[in-house]
Order: C-alpha cells, then sequence, then structure tokens
C-alpha cells in the first residue's frame, strides 16, 4: 500500500492495519481484573516510557503481544527493533525471566508473579516507510497522533481483559478521541477506560493544541479536530467544507451517521513532505476517522485531496462496518483469515467514493470518467490474477503489493457490476442499493457468510451478478470496458488522438448573500480573469446561479478554439475581457468519450446513469 504525494488522486492505506481497525468491535465478556496502562508522552528528549501493571494471573507463561500492524513491509518488522529496556518484574521488584517470542510477542516466565511490565519505544525513524495514519508521528511541540498499537498490547490468554489507560502529556495539548474517559487529579495527566484491547485499538487519539468543531448531519453530531503544523487549516474551515459531502453522502446511503462521530486530523508541514518516507492517507474506524496529510498551500488542491480521502474512509461504514464477512469477525492481528471479498470491501467503496464526489458537485461528468480511465491504466501495470483469490490470499507476502489493484480494477469491476445490475433492472435497481439492503440486513453485528456474499446480491438484483463475478472476478479475464461505455451513452477507446483545448483554470462560487457568481482559485489564464471577480456575461449570455456550473465547465474545457467573451464585475466596474484557446492535440489511453453526433438512445443511457 505504498503511496506517494506525487500523485494525491489515489491513496494507499496500510493493508495490515486498515482491516484490523474497522472490523474489531466485539461484544466479548470482560473479566473483573483490569490491566493499568501509564505513558509518558511529555518528555520529547527520550524515548517513550510504557508501563504495564496486571492484575494476580495463575500462568507460569505468558505471551505479550504488541501488534505492529503499520508498515508498509510488515514482514521486514520485529518487534526487538522497537522497544528496548524490557522489564518483567514480580510485586517486590525483582526481574522475571523473559525473551522475544516472534515478530511480535514477549514471552515472560514465571509469569504467576509477574506485577509489572515496563519498557522504552524507540522513536520513529522519519525515513523508516511507515503508512503515516497507522503511526504514531510526533511534531516537535509534542502534538502526535497516538495509534495504541504503536505502545502496547495484549496478553495472549488475556485479550477480553478491560483497560485503564493514563497519558502524561504536554502542557497546553489536549487530547480528542472517542474513548470514555475518566477524572483524574493529576495535572496534565487524561485516564481512559475500555472494555477491552479491541475497543482501544478502534480509537486512536489527536493530541494538539485544542481546534475544534462539529457539523450536524441528520439530526447527529459528527466532531473535527484538527492539527495543523503552520496553522494553514483550522477545525472550523474543514467543517465548512465537509458538511456538504458527509450530506451528500447520506442522500446515498441507507445508515445514519454515527453519534459523537470523530474526524481526526494532522497536517504535516514540509519537513514532513514527500521525501520523508511517509505515506500519507486516511484510516476508517467504527465511530471515528484518522487522516495524516501534507499541509498544501493552494487551497483548492487541498480539498480536493481532503474530500477524496473522506469521501472514501467515511463510505467504509458501508462494507466492511455494516457488511462485511464471518471470517473477518474475530481477527486475532498478527494471523488472521481474509475474506474472498477483500476486492469488494476496498474497490466497492473506491467506485461509491467518486459517485458520492459526482453527486455533491466534487467531480463533473468528465472528471467522473477519466478516473475510471486513470484506473484502468494503472490496473494494467498488476499481473493477470483473480481477484477473489488474492483477497483471501493477501496476507502472503507475493500478494501484497496486488493490494492496490483493489482501488483499480477492484473499482472498476463494481462500476461493471452496478451497470450489468441497472440494465437488467431497467434502472429500477443499482449496485448501491443492493449494498443498502444488504447492510440493513446484516449490520455491524452479524456477518455474512464468505461463500455466499454474491448470491445474496445476486439475489437482491440479477442472476447475471454471478456469471459477471464467475467470468471477471473470481476468473481472470479483462473487464469488457467496450461494453461498460456503451451501456452509458459512450465509446471506450484503447488509444485515440484527441483534441485538448485551454484558455486557463478557473472555479465559479455563489456568493451566497447577493446570489451573484464570482471567480476564485483562478490561475494564469488567457482571459486576464482574477479572483473575487464578478462574472456578469458569458458569451453574452447572463450568469445566474442555475447556469454557472455549465459556465464553469465550458470555462475549464472550451470545446474549440473559438474566442471566449466576458462581462466582468471588479471593483464595482464592468470590464469586458476576451481571449482565445490554444488548442492541441494529445494522444489518449483507456479513454470514455461522448461521442460527437451522441443519438437519442445514447443521450438517455447517459442521462440515466449520471442522474444525480
Amino acid at each position: 500500500m505504498a503511496i506517494t504525494f506525487v500523485n494525491c488522486k489515489v491513496m494507499y492505506k496500510n493493508l495490515l492495519a486498515l482491516f484490523f481497525i474497522l472490523l474489531l468491535p466485539l461484544l466479548l465478556q470482560a473479566q473483573a481484573d483490569s490491566i493499568s496502562v501509564s505513558i509518558d508522552l511529555s518528555d520529547q528528549r527520550q524515548n517513550t516510557l510504557v508501563e504495564i501493571r496486571v492484575p494476580d494471573w495463575p500462568n507460569e507463561l505468558l505471551v505479550y503481544t504488541i501488534p505492529i500492524v503499520q508498515y508498509a513491509n510488515y514482514d521486514a518488522v520485529l518487534l526487538r527493533d522497537l522497544i528496548t529496556n524490557i522489564e518483567a518484574l514480580d510485586a517486590e521488584g525483582n526481574e522475571l525471566p523473559h525473551s522475544f517470542s516472534g515478530k511480535t510477542g514477549i514471552e515472560i516466565r514465571q509469569a504467576s508473579r509477574l506485577a509489572t511490565l515496563r519498557y522504552q519505544v524507540q522513536e520513529q525513524d522519519a525515513e523508516s516507510k511507515t503508512f503515516a495514519a497507522s503511526s504514531s508521528l510526533r511534531a516537535s511541540d509534542g502534538s502526535q497522533i497516538f495509534n495504541h498499537n504503536n505502545y502496547y498490547g495484549y496478553f495472549e490468554q488475556y485479550r477480553e481483559v478491560p483497560y485503564e489507560l493514563r497519558l502524561k502529556i504536554m502542557a497546553g495539548l489536549h487530547p480528542s478521541t472517542n474513548l470514555n474517559k475518566l477524572p483524574t487529579s493529576e495535572e496534565y495527566q487524561v485516564r481512559y477506560q475500555a472494555k477491552d484491547y479491541y475497543e482501544l485499538f478502534d480509537h486512536p487519539i489527536l493530541i494538539a493544541e485544542p481546534d475544534t468543531a462539529s457539523i450536524r448531519v441528520k439530526g447527529r453530531k459528527l466532531n473535527i479536530s484538527c492539527y495543523s503544523s503552520n496553522k494553514l487549516i483550522n477545525a472550523q474551515e474543514l467543517a465548512d467544507r465537509l458538511e456538504p459531502l458527509i450530506e451528500s453522502i447520506h442522500e446515498m446511503i441507507a445508515i445514519p451517521p454515527p453519534e459523537d462521530y470523530a474526524f481526526l486530523f494532522y497536517f504535516t508541514g514540509p519537513e514532513d513532505a514527500p521525501g520523508s518516507g511517509h505515506q500519507f492517507g486516511g484510516k476508517m474506524h467504527s465511530n471515528s476517522s484518522l487522516y495524516v496529510l501534507p499541509e498544501i498551500n493552494a487551497r483548492n488542491q487541498r480539498y480536493s485531496l481532503i474530500r477524496r480521502m473522506i469521501a472514501h474512509e467515511y463510505l467504509h461504514l458501508l462494507s466492511p462496518y455494516h457488511l462485511r464477512s464471518h471470517n473477518m469477525e474475530h481477527l486475532n492481528f498478527v494471523n488472521s483469515p481474509m475474506s474472498r471479498h477483500l476486492w469488494f470491501y476496498e474497490g466497492a467503496i473506491e467506485y461509491f467514493s467518486l459517485r458520492a464526489l459526482y453527486k455533491s458537485d466534487n467531480l463533473t461528468e468528465e472528471e467522473f470518467l477519466s478516473e475510471l480511465s486513470e484506473k484502468i491504466m494503472a490496473s494494467r501495470g498488476f499481473k493477470k490474477g483473480s481477484l477473489a483469490q488474492i483477497s483471501e490470499m493477501i496476507f502472503k507476502k507475493k500478494n501484497q503489493e496486488q493490494f492496490k489493484n483493489f482501488y483499480y480494477r477492484g473499482a472498476l469491476a463494481a462500476f461493471g457490476m452496478d451497470l450489468l445490475i441497472r440494465e437488467q433492472s431497467n434502472g429500477e435497481n443499482t449496485l448501491l442499493q443492493v449494498v443498502n439492503k444488504l447492510c440493513d440486513r446484516y449490520g455491524p453485528d452479524n456477518p455474512f457468510y464468505d461463500g455466499d456474499f454474491i448470491k445474496e446480491i445476486a439475489k437482491e438484483s440479477t442472476p447475471s451478478v454471478q456469471n459477471f463475478y464467475d467470468e471477471y472476478i473470481e476468473g481472470k479475464r479483462d473487464l469488457p470496458y467496450t461494453v461498460f461505455a456503451k451501456s452509458i451513452g459512450y465509446e471506450y477507446f484503447d488509444e485515440t488522438l484527441s483534441e485538448r483545448c485551454y484558455i486557463g483554470e478557473f472555479t465559479l462560487k455563489v456568493n451566497a448573500r447577493n446570489g451573484k457568481v464570482f471567480f476564485m482559485g483562478v490561475r494564469k489564464n488567457g482571459l486576464k480573469v482574477e479572483n473575487s471577480d464578478y462574472l456578469a456575461l458569458f458569451q453574452g449570455q447572463l450568469v445566474t446561479e442555475d447556469n454557472y456550473k455549465d459556465i464553469e465547465y465550458q470555462l475549464n474545457k472550451p470545446a474549440n478554439n473559438e474566442q471566449i467573451q466576458l462581462r466582468v464585475i471588479r471593483d464595482g466596474q464592468p470590464i469586458e475581457l476576451s481571449g482565445r484557446p490554444i488548442c492541441s492535440i494529445e494522444y489518449k489511453r483507456d479513454a470514455f468519450l461522448l461521442p460527437s453526433q451522441a443519438n437519442e438512445q445514447q443521450k438517455t443511457k447517459r442521462a440515466q446513469f449520471f442522474d444525480r
């Protein structure tokens, strides 16, 4: 799941972290005794001290596991490389024999006498190739993301034991999390309790100067916490930008927003920008999501990236949170079975996220299809294989690189399945409607049987789904992109030449107070338009709230090199502007192109698919 910031359109998340997070909340019977964890995060000059106090247990042998799942190359990481100065002590302070066990464990002998386990966690190397949202990045001012599995773990024989967590943090900082907070009298200390380690793992913490906001969607409150290293971004600005997107998503899905859902944002500055080794991205949890992203000066580019991440991660509420396989229900963090439908959990969600961005006016029709074209090109870089078989065997080292293809070929397979369902139902049913029904039937506490999943989809849609699955998902056949294109009124070309015209890049917005349309996000252009210019006339046509999106598209994607004429209002004065686009021939691969002489049937298919 390596990701780089060179192309932010697709962010790969760390597989070995992601699904342990999404699927963990288990309804386990907690035992009376609890484990107490104390961690000192207040001293930036040394490695972090962790102290685990345990109740009396009768075992002579205990295995303590820290599930270090944040690294892209999991096989190359050993627990012994991450923690030092281990002490296993009895109540009198006498040291008990212990040794490393496997990649992630510490074996403690004479463990019936164990009272305290103490060790230090080494600071992470900035070049360690960590997936940032699964690590615990820490800034010089003490702000950090805190993922529990980077510091402490569980005893193999006692996974269901309640925990109390005590964190000592630097003055002036505030922790944001959905964990149950306990009162404390100690200065700069926060306390939390959880019924078991799974609950802790499912609740990351953002520690930073307080910067919070909230939005309300369908009567539910969703909280936003933000850390921005150079203070370029704040929580209220994020709230204003994200609320319309989340509202659009909940117009698509049947699941209501989780109450007091938490969005946690950690924006890094230039020192953590591309080249540092970190892999930016996001993680979805049951009642929160965490995002580690670079600070980007260009506001439009910044929020394009953020919305892409949010749309994908938040839609994981559908799958695998409300819709997941039985063999993913009891994960053990290290060696767990995997569903044959992992391709769906990522691929279908990626496809739905594109539809959400389109529905919320964050992608145009052309941009939506361009995204699909890019996925086709990217998928060609992977060895042919069965998406279902790769899903099931994803923990094998040879298959881990194939996980990226779920965002490409997996998303395209979901696109094709959606088109098939639409066609077979004469537009009355869609893949998303099927998923909504299945989420309602199963939910977070009732997993489906892995072998029945496609049968369930077929039962709610069409038997043809099974044939599609057998050929293109279980099988290795190339997806029929020509058929896909025709079903939405387009044509598909694996190679084609196309004319592209350009006069500038603009965004048009409506002033909420006066209803006038104005320019923003203006870059160098051939019309000499400036930010904040009001657009009064386009090619002699009056510009209104009803037609400005079509005009914005024509400005950004001119059809030819004919002269464009505008009238803008700048500083209260009307100004006539004009310019001629520059056109060139470009070579396209895997392109979905609208026929220049589209017939009525093609227009109808296009309108049906892109109906918002």
